[in-house]
């Protein structure tokens, strides 16, 4: 199971419910992943016959796939581990089919309603290799973001990959995890790209100001940002110290040196 690459729940209209890489790092999804994989599946058409796993292949890589109700369940695996990938798409859709069923009935297209899943589909695939490294992994990054929940004045918190993804949060229900994940690696590259284009080094932290709160943004080993959304009369300095540290403590868990 080593060479198991990605899980991913589909939505049939097109959207990502959730992404979960075997890793746990957030980092092994090409940008075309989504866009390609869709577009293969729309060539077989609307008649499917459901719980039997199907399979294409493209960039090099194999993704079995299967539909449940109005979702696609989906792993994307080496091509040699195609056999190990099925028997997991089979026991994701086991576990959690009836749920994510249940879950889209009168669904007004929020995708964090799904994020708590993460941590099922990490335990399936840590019991599927052997192993519950990413398991232990996941519960230390979610542990560590509650702890800066915590801080008095803090009302969210996430760790997003550099390419876009969400690797957990504390998010409320009224934030859009879409326009975070996106918006925050950007925000992050262009702080990088101006100070080094002044000889500044690197930032340790982007913070942006607004009329009803402040947003502050933390490198983490250049795999991925810390965000932290508090209000307008948090104390900045101890937030500031707080995700220093606890990116530190983060890289480590994310597998940097």
């Amino acid at each position: 199971m080593s060479e198991m690459v990605d899980v991913c729940i589909f939505h049939r209209d097109g959207v990502c419910l959730l992404h979960v890489p075997a890793d746990g790092s957030g980092q092994n999804l090409d940008s075309n992943l989504i866009s390609g994989f869709l577009s293969a599946i729309s060539r077989f058409g609307e008649e499917v016959v459901e719980a039997k796993v199907r399979r294409i292949e493209f960039e090099g890589k194999t993704v079995v796939y299967e539909y449940v109700g109005d979702a696609i369940f989906a792993v994307r695996t080496a091509g040699e581990y195609q056999a190990e990938a099925e028997r997991l798409l089979v026991e994701l859709v086991s576990a959690l089919g009836e749920e994510i069923r249940e879950k889209l009935k009168g669904w007004r297209g929020d995708v964090a309603e799904f994020e708590p899943l993460k941590f099922k589909v990490f335990e399936i695939i840590s019991r599927k290799r052997g192993a519950g490294g990413v398991t232990e992994k996941f519960r230390k990054v979610s542990e560590k973001l509650s702890e800066l929940r915590d801080i008095p004045g803090v009302k969210a918190v996430a760790l997003i990959s550099n390419r876009g993804f969400m690797i957990a949060s504390t998010l409320p229900p009224d934030f859009d995890e879409r326009v975070i994940s996106a918006i925050a690696p950007s925000i992050m590259r262009m702080g990088m790209e101006g100070l080094k284009d002044m000889k500044l080094g690197r930032p340790r932290n982007v913070f942006i100001e607004g009329d009803e709160g402040v947003l502050v943004l933390t490198d983490v080993g250049g795999r991925a940002v810390l965000l932290v959304i508090a209000k307008p009369d948090a104390n900045l300095g101890y937030i500031f110290l707080e995700m220093d540290n606890a990116a530190k403590n983060l890289e480590k868990m994310l597998g940097g040196e």
